[in-house]
């Protein structure tokens, strides 16, 4: 368990140049199935400057460990696209933790002695973000931490665990944007090829 951060790790997650060669590399370890929500589209704040960034996403479990993959489809700058600008292969990204406060997250973590900037707030139909993206401070090409609302998407992340544990091999890439579409005000939206 983190020491700045009260809850354990939510999820692992790793940017990719290409979603699909990742997800083949996972299911051939016989992990899955992946539930993929393809091409969706949604407004984010990064660096201080708002964009609407074009990614698709895929999450698999393997016992309680979910693991998340990301391609950014498009050069609207984000924390995916500077990312695979440095690392052009993919890799770790993020690590992710819940959090009911972001500001008091953010300050519990500077008391116990860290130091995080804001990279990257991603908005909802609100207005308010409900997903950031910290950075340690003074750390070449950090590993980021994303804080997510407390509660947020645990239905779609209960129903990703439950068809792991229930997988027989069939079905290995699901569409995972009718499980997730009914988060609603999120203000993430698919956007066809």
């Amino acid at each position: 368990m983190s020491r700045f951060f009260e809850a354990p790790v939510h999820h692992q997650a790793f940017v990719v140049p290409d979603i699909d060669k990742a997800l083949a590399k996972l299911i051939a370890c016989g992990v899955g199935p992946a539930y993929v929500v393809r091409r969706v589209r949604g407004t984010n704040l990064f660096r201080g400057e708002r964009h609407e960034v074009l990614v698709s996403a895929a999450f698999a479990y393997d016992g309680d460990t979910l693991l998340e993959f990301i391609e950014p489809h498009d050069d609207h700058p984000s924390a995916y696209r500077e990312f695979l600008d440095l690392n052009p292969q993919g890799g770790l990204h993020h690590i992710a933790f819940t959090s009911g406060d972001f500001a008091r997250t953010i300050e519990r973590a500077r008391e116990l002695g860290g130091n995080f900037r804001v990279v990257q707030e991603m908005v909802g139909e609100s207005g308010t973000p409900f997903e950031i993206y910290v950075e340690p401070v003074g750390v070449e090409e950090p590993l980021m931490v994303q804080l997510m609302r407390d509660g947020l998407f645990q239905d779609f992340f209960d129903a990703v665990r439950t068809a792991a544990r229930e997988w027989d091999g069939s079905e290995p890439i699901r569409d995972g944007f009718p499980l997730l579409s009914a988060q609603a005000g999120t203000g993430v939206v698919n956007e066809p090829a």
